[in-house]
């Protein structure tokens, strides 16, 4: 095309700038089909900037026109590229691409960026689109992903990519609806590109687009790509992308199965990518110390979580684990923070003095647990991972070295968090995610990751679990939702609601919930308080006994030499018994309770020499809290606390040769003086 051809081109597209929208919509699919070809055979760069320069118009007229579904229709249904005569033609995503980078350029006039960054999920969809029509008319969706495209396709989407990423920074402030909105539709493309690109480039792009955004001085740029690893983690196939096939030698692959990676380093990320960048950023979040940057870090870590556990294709106990192996670096990271995680929880105790605790009749099965037991995890070997491609993916990440970027290298143990103290909710969603690991990881995971610790930093672990114990108590279903004046006046605004929704049940049928549930049995209160929402807070504390339970046994078995150093006066011994501990001292559910006193008949037998050779602190505060449970209001309790108590007296009397017991007698009768002085709890005692 000659220069006064081009200018003319050029004149004749300025031009219809003037049009009226009306008319635009109406030759809408033949107007887009026309510039979009003429995007690909022109040859000059002034045609095809005022070629984008007029989709974008005629985008932004359509939404004016709130028209907006004409193009949805258009790239779902209409759109199609055209095939090549020659193997020299552009494609369209290519056009597309390349002029995305030269509109996204910095340099580019500002007013018109404001417009294109609310509409860049067009651009997008078309090249997501064309690419794939692109791969089947070539036949190359059988090729393996790296040898796809063309590295000018390539270069093209990571430099518009990154222009993106410096648009949205710069509108952050002016137009941060614009910015959100096309940090949205790159994070979306960029999930599109797994199933179509080498995955290795993909995740150099995620990784380069993330870190643009680390400003932990700005709100909303940490948001933003949270944002992104939030899309990141909701892509379909997130697990398999984590579990990379790779060809070994025998020898090596049963040598792997036994190395576990404990902390997010560079290892971990090379070898588990997604998962790796999203806990160095939650790990980062929480050295930084603000609210502002935790929230939704651990939002995002939580809502993971949560999907893998919903997800019906990782049903099984083989796969719950594979799957929870993955997230194994979490239990150092949260170790990171069990000081402000405690801080926080000796204000909840504090706040919970007054509660009275109260023991429910017969729970649920372990199976109908709630907030822990969620539908099981699952790999399917293989996945959506060939070996190959696996190997490609793995290559170019060391190519192009996305891991070795900001932080990789950064051993997220060493984090040390600031002064500023978590927030109810933070503790809560990072005590839920660790008792979940815990509850799925292989027993010899778990077994590796206590190895792995220091011997001072192993009370800690305990301290943690004596945290879920204490802040996942049951108080009663007339305490529950009760604790603060705010939720007081919450729920003394909903039951006029309520008494009106029981009103009108008097009239109108029935309603069901999704789950086939009366709606009117949900609105039924006890004493003001929903018994629905007790019921749950309940199942959640016997599901945290269980699991805890799960994990005591399992340490106790595997360290009992060093829990019977000195004949158990040491601090390991201290703090595994201070969570047994905890268990009598907070009031649990009848079925929790079974395994409770079931667990202490089994510590007893396996650490008889600690209660009756040792110091006598431990047995001295067994007998207190057994006593206590004795006065329990229920019979079953009563029954388990002198079943446990006659287990005492019988072990005592059998280590002194049958003579006498008394070591458990002088610490009941103290026991009992104590209580004695105390009356109003006899009434409380053990619920």
């Amino acid at each position: 095309m000659e220069q006064g051809a081009s200018s003319g081109l050029v004149d004749s597209i300025k031009d219809l700038h003037e049009i009226k929208p009306q008319v635009l919509i109406h030759f809408l699919p033949t107007l887009l089909n026309q510039l979009l070809r003429l995007l690909t055979l022109s040859i000059h760069e002034d045609v095809s900037i005022n070629t984008a320069r007029l989709l974008v118009h005629i985008i932004d007229q359509c939404q004016k026109e709130s028209c907006m579904m004409y193009l949805h229709s258009y790239v779902k249904r209409i759109f199609k590229i055209e095939v090549r005569d020659q193997a020299t033609d552009r494609t369209t995503h290519e056009a597309l691409a390349k002029a995305l980078v030269i509109l996204l350029d910095p340099t580019f006039d500002s007013s018109f960026v404001e417009k294109l960054l609310k509409h860049l999920w067009f651009f997008y969809e078309l090249i997501h689109k064309s690419m794939v029509q692109y791969l089947v008319q070539t036949g190359l969706d059988s090729v393996p992903r790296g040898q796809r495209f063309p590295a000018s396709v390539h270069e093209a989407l990571k430099a518009g990519i990154s222009n993106a990423a410096q648009r949205v920074i710069q509108r952050q402030r002016e137009g941060p609806e614009e910015a959100r909105l096309a940090n949205r539709s790159v994070a979306t493309f960029l999930t599109h590109c797994f199933s179509l690109m080498d995955r290795g480039f993909v995740f150099c792009l995620f990784n380069n687009y993330a870190n643009t955004f680390s400003h932990p001085d700005n709100k909303t740029l940490m948001e933003m790509k949270f944002e992104v690893l939030q899309t990141l983690g909701n892509y379909e196939h997130f697990v398999p992308l984590n579990l990379p096939l790779l060809p070994m030698p025998k020898e090596q692959a049963m040598a792997q199965n036994t190395c576990w990676h404990m902390r997010v380093n560079e290892a971990f990320c090379r070898r588990h990518f997604p998962v790796g960048l999203i806990l160095r950023e939650l790990g980062v979040a929480l050295c930084e110390g603000s609210t502002e940057l935790r929230h939704p870090a651990i939002s995002t870590l939580r809502g993971l979580i949560t999907k893998h556990a919903l997800d019906t294709r990782y049903a099984g106990q083989d796969r719950q684990k594979r799957v929870a192996t993955l997230y194994l670096p979490l239990l150092s990271l949260i170790q990171e923070c069990a000081h402000s995680i405690i801080s926080m929880s000796v204000g909840l105790q504090q706040d919970n003095l007054n509660c009275k605790e109260e023991i429910l009749p017969a729970g649920p099965p372990r199976s109908a647990g709630l907030g822990l037991e969620l539908p099981a995890f699952s790999f399917q070997a293989g996945g959506t991972l060939r070996s190959s491609e696996s190997r490609i993916s793995v290559t170019s990440i060391d190519s192009v070295g996305s891991v070795a970027e900001r932080r990789s290298t950064m051993d997220c143990s060493s984090l040390v968090l600031q002064q500023e103290k978590l927030t109810k909710s933070e503790v809560r969603s990072l005590l839920l995610v660790f008792l979940h690991i815990l509850k799925h990881i292989p027993p010899d995971a778990l077994l590796a990751y206590w190895k792995q610790l220091s011997p001072a930093n192993i009370p800690g672990f305990f301290s943690l679990l004596e945290m879920c114990v204490k802040h996942f108590k049951y108080c009663g279903k007339n305490h529950h939702g009760t604790s603060t004046a705010s939720d007081q006046t919450h729920h003394q605004r909903s039951r006029s609601h309520t008494a009106a929704l029981v009103r009108r049940s008097q009239t109108l049928p029935t309603r069901r919930s999704a789950h086939g549930i009366p709606r009117t049995a949900r609105v039924r209160s006890h004493d003001g308080v929903e018994v629905s929402e007790a019921l749950l807070a309940a199942h959640l504390s016997t599901e945290v006994c269980l699991t805890i339970l799960d994990v005591l046994d399992l340490f106790t078995t595997h360290h009992k030499e060093q829990l019977l150093i000195d004949q158990g006066d040491n601090a390991l011994m201290r703090n595994v018994f201070g969570v047994y501990l905890a268990f009598l001292q907070i009031g649990q559910s009848l079925a929790a309770q079974a395994h409770i006193f079931a667990a202490f008949h089994l510590f007893l037998n396996q650490f008889k020499l600690a209660f009756f050779r040792g110091r006598a602190a431990m047995c001295e505060a067994l007998c207190m809290e057994v006593l206590r449970c004795s006065c329990s209001r229920l019979s079953d309790v009563r029954s388990h606390a002198c079943l446990l108590l006659h287990l005492l007296m019988r072990l005592d009397f059998e280590l002194t040769g049958r003579t006498g017991l008394s070591r458990t007698h002088t610490q009941i009768v103290v026991a009992v003086s104590r209580l004695i002085a105390d009356m109003p709890e006899l009434g409380e005692g053990g619920g």
